[in-house]
């Protein structure tokens, strides 16, 4: 499940935050003063969901492909509806943030809001789903035009 590196982290105690590249494979990353800008780039805004839970993405990333699995993490944290959570594209980081709105690790509660939030109900799916084609066929347009 985690490779030697994460687990290193977990033994380690470290603050940990999760990245999700856009190949949606989730992975554990050490918090530091550099870990918004090695994981979504240099210009990074921010959705906040319940608990703290903090998203991070890039705002210039050119990445057409919508993050899927970085989108669910944020439909199940922030309780939005499927009409209404953002579409995230790119790599995302998640992460709990300090007082002065830096990112620290996740605590016990925030990862388990991310565990135990909501998952997409068979309609949502589908609404998430035809928001996505939507999108997709928007960049295609785009790259057309």
């Amino acid at each position: 499940m985690f490779d030697p590196y994460e687990q290193a982290l977990l033994w380690a105690g470290s603050d940990v935050g999760i990245v999700v590249p856009p190949d949606e494979q989730m992975h554990l990353v050490a918090i530091s003063d550099a870990v918004v800008n090695d994981s979504v780039g240099d210009r990074a805004d921010t959705l906040t969901a319940h608990g703290g839970v903090v998203f991070w993405f890039g705002s210039t990333d050119p990445s057409p492909a919508v993050n899927r699995m970085a989108t669910l993490n944020l439909f199940a944290a922030a309780r939005l509806s499927a009409w209404t959570v953002p579409l995230l594209h790119g790599p995302v980081l998640i992460t709990g943030v300090d007082q002065d709105g830096k990112p620290s690790g996740l605590s016990e509660a925030q990862l388990q809001l991310l565990r135990s939030g909501a998952g997409p109900n068979r309609w949502a799916t589908v609404i998430l789903r035809a928001r996505e084609r939507r999108a997709e066929r928007r960049r295609r347009a785009r790259e057309r035009a």
